[in-house]
């Protein structure tokens, strides 16, 4: 089991806007309104069921995609191979 915090989501995607070389400014913007909207879904969903790695991506990738389309395909495609 593996704890995830809005810290840990953010520095993700923090992480991976850099691997895309996107601005910083905006990828920590983008990662401070995702995180936040990805933590409240998932707990809302661990009252349910459990929540697996492969449910975290995609709700990062769907509440990411607004923001940046590249982005949410990195997260909708990880662990798979392109």
């Amino acid at each position: 089991m593996v704890k995830v915090s809005e810290k840990s989501i953010s520095e993700d995607i923090i992480r991976e806007a850099k691997i895309l070389r996107l601005p910083v400014i905006h990828s920590r913007e983008i990662a401070k309104i995702v995180s936040a909207k990805v933590i409240s879904k998932l707990e809302k969903k661990a009252q349910k069921s459990s929540v697996t790695k492969e449910d975290l991506n995609i709700t990062i990738a769907k509440e990411i995609r607004p923001y940046n389309k590249d982005l949410s395909f990195v997260y909708q495609n990880r662990g798979k191979i392109i």
